[in-house]
């Protein structure tokens, strides 16, 4: 059986894996891991309520928190991380998103604000603490839409203390913003100067580097095959052959 330790670090390698191959769906832990990592968090949220944590068990949940916080960062990008920056609708198509979260964002403060009275009156009228399933039974007697409730019951349930919704609506509100500011500097930008020359090897390929506004590309054009070397080192810097423009 694996370690806490060693359970949340492979947590965070496929997450990595995942941020790494920018994949459009969400993020989906193995079953191992998930069933693994809920457990732990089961059991470190009872040694916290019974005041028996260690400054290493902290340390895991604070590690624990930091990952969840990514995660949900991650599940809010998948909305826009269909809109390619070469879509020529991409800015437009941006904005909306933005008036979407906008509007999200608006509706989870005023949810946050709910959560918080209900929970107060409760602890009065039941005099305790309330329990993950106290929680539970006070979101789904509220009028919030379902995929709220969903998020709101799912971390009460993770951690046995009050669900809010945190700042991640704020962060990609934010992302949104800085990229609808650089697309729409870009736009206004003028290409640079291209710069013509000849590959540094025997070959002595001439070539021309430009800035294609239009395609939203640098592209290279070469005046002849250049040698393999050079197109593998092209490759690894992110460039790729295109076939219909000769680049």
């Amino acid at each position: 059986m694996a370690s806490p330790r060693e359970l949340i670090e492979s947590w965070k390698k496929e997450f990595e894996k995942y941020t790494e191959a920018q994949s459009a769906g969400p993020f989906n832990a193995s079953a191992e891991v998930s069933d693994g990592i809920s457990k732990l968090v089961r059991d470190l949220e009872h040694r916290r309520q019974t005041g028996e944590l260690t400054s290493e068990e902290k340390e895991y949940l604070r590690e624990i928190d930091a990952m969840l916080e990514k995660i949900a960062h991650a599940a809010k990008a998948v909305g826009t991380a269909g809109i390619s920056s070469d879509d020529p609708e991409a800015i437009t198509k941006l904005r909306a998103e933005l008036a979407n979260l906008h509007t999200a964002r608006g509706t989870e403060k005023l949810w946050n604000a709910w959560m918080r009275r209900a929970v107060t009156n409760e602890r009065k009228w039941i005099a305790r603490e309330l329990s993950a399933s106290d929680y539970e039974r006070l979101i789904n007697a509220s009028a919030m839409p379902e995929s709220f409730k969903k998020a709101l019951v799912s971390y009460a349930r993770a951690f046995n203390r009050m669900p809010q919704f945190g700042t991640n609506t704020q962060a990609s509100i934010a992302r949104v913003t800085k990229r609808i500011a650089e697309l729409e500097a870009k736009a206004v930008t003028p290409a640079r100067d291209s710069l013509a020359g000849r590959t540094a090897d025997a070959y002595c390929v001439p070539f021309l580097l430009r800035e294609n506004i239009e395609e939203n590309r640098v592209q290279i054009l070469f005046q002849g095959q250049p040698s393999k070397d050079l197109r593998e080192r092209l490759k690894r810097r992110g460039f790729k052959w295109a076939p219909s423009a000769g680049a």
